[in-house]
């Protein structure tokens, strides 16, 4: 009967013991990511899943020219685990807060990116881009950022996060490349079917009239000659002669539409229209993403909502 009772005992230790050390056991703490922006937001939570909480210090539906860091986003930045930004001159407002985190706590993108980049040359007049001359890109002249209409750019962009979460977080590497690569699938397949898409447009008619110069991407990954009465600044003026010589392009191939983007002033394409058979198109998205639950939320959703509304004002003129 004592021996039985101490092996009573000891088995009600040993479940103490367990019941113990899993009430006092902690779950590991989720990485906290700081995104500079909602595309990369999505990004990172495509390919992080679970295993981290991810922030953009941009707010959706904004310019993001035009943002400023708060003094709450300072302390986010501080606290962070880990900051993604594209660099490429697009968050001018970042770069002096970083001056004192360490290397290895941010990843800017764009460094990595270097030999897949568009440049404008210097000492150029802004809008017009590739009207005048063909393009050879002056490596001393200003980068331009917008990579994301490029869908293969973000592929390479969704790998470089896969590979820095996987240093950050060893222990969950194998996860972070499993979700990259399944969101890499879908991009491929996002690649292709943009060019299925717009497949139907014919070669002359492939030219694409934006407010300012943020698809240059977009015109080399699907074949579209791409000009803007801006520079790559919102921002930028354009000159009579700039106005004069778009009408002019796009009466000599025909094409009937122009298209405005989403917070950026739609004057400079009303005059380009005034006085001509050319149709402002709605607005696309250019930089962010749309706030949670409209439509182009996510980057896949953004990618598919320009591309439809680009096919469609197309066929509307060209009676597809």
């Amino acid at each position: 009967m004592a021996i039985l009772c101490k092996k009573s005992f000891g088995i009600i230790f040993v479940v103490l013991g367990i019941v113990s050390n899993s009430l006092y056991a902690q779950p590991k703490k989720q990485l906290t990511v700081l995104s500079s922006w909602s595309i990369l937001e999505d990004v990172v939570k495509q390919v992080g899943g679970t295993h981290i909480r991810v922030i953009s210090l941009a707010p959706r539906g904004i310019d993001l020219h035009h943002f400023k860091l708060t003094p709450s986003d300072h302390i986010r930045i501080i606290n962070a685990d880990w900051i993604v930004w594209l660099g490429l001159n697009l968050e001018p407002w970042l770069q002096s807060s970083l001056k004192g985190i360490p290397k290895e706590k941010h990843l800017q993108l764009g460094k990595q990116l270097a030999n897949l980049l568009l440049i404008e040359e210097r000492n150029r007049e802004p809008g017009l881009k590739d009207i005048d001359k063909p393009s050879e890109h002056d490596h001393e002249g200003k980068i331009d950022p917008h990579i994301w209409h490029d869908v293969e750019m973000i592929i390479q962009v969704c790998q470089l996060i896969a590979d820095g979460l996987s240093k950050k977080d060893p222990e969950h590497a194998v996860v972070f490349q499993k979700n990259a690569d399944l969101y890499i699938e879908k991009l491929k397949s996002l690649h292709q079917w943009v060019h299925q898409e717009l497949s139907f447009i014919p070669a002359s008619h492939r030219l694409f009239v934006t407010s300012h110069q943020a698809f240059e991407y977009f015109g080399r990954a699907y074949d579209f000659e791409t000009i803007s009465p801006r520079g790559l600044n919102s921002s930028n003026q354009a000159s009579p002669r700039v106005l004069q010589q778009i009408i002019t392009k796009l009466r000599e191939r025909e094409v009937k539409v122009i298209f405005q983007e989403a917070h950026v002033n739609p004057a400079l394409l009303k005059q380009i229209a005034r006085g001509t058979d050319i149709v402002i198109q709605e607005e696309l998205l250019t930089g962010n993403l749309a706030r949670f639950g409209e439509k182009g939320a996510t980057y896949e959703g953004f990618i598919r909502s320009n591309v439809q509304q680009i096919a469609n004002a197309f066929k509307s003129y060209l009676n597809i």
